[in-house]
């Protein structure tokens, strides 16, 4: 679990390149496809697409283009989780949430 209030002195990786997001990926290929089957079972999309951000990269020479803004999941089993992430190859602002399934949910 990660978010500023859990870790004020520990300072996390949060800048990457798309040649460490693949990395990060394939380090964890076999559990993704396991717990979610339908959206990692053909990877050859998935690896094009960060192959072209890395040519991007590479052809523009940026150092570590992909940045996560902030993220919390502290309490993930009691409200939602979200992350704000910057990327500067496509110049954009990505706002991801994911709610949680609890007495508070909605019906």
């Amino acid at each position: 679990h990660v978010c500023k209030h859990d870790a004020p002195n520990r300072q996390l990786k949060r800048c990457f390149t798309p040649k460490e997001v693949k990395q990060l990926i394939a380090d964890n290929e076999q559990v993704l496809k396991q717990r979610f089957p339908s959206a990692f079972k053909d990877m050859t999309l998935l690896e094009q697409s960060l192959q072209l951000l890395q040519d991007r990269v590479d052809a523009r020479g940026m150092d570590r283009p992909l940045t996560v803004i902030e993220y919390d999941d502290y309490h993930q089993d009691k409200e939602m989780v979200y992350a704000v992430a910057k990327d500067d190859i496509n110049r954009r602002i990505t706002l991801c949430f994911r709610g949680t399934d609890n007495e508070l949910a909605m019906k």
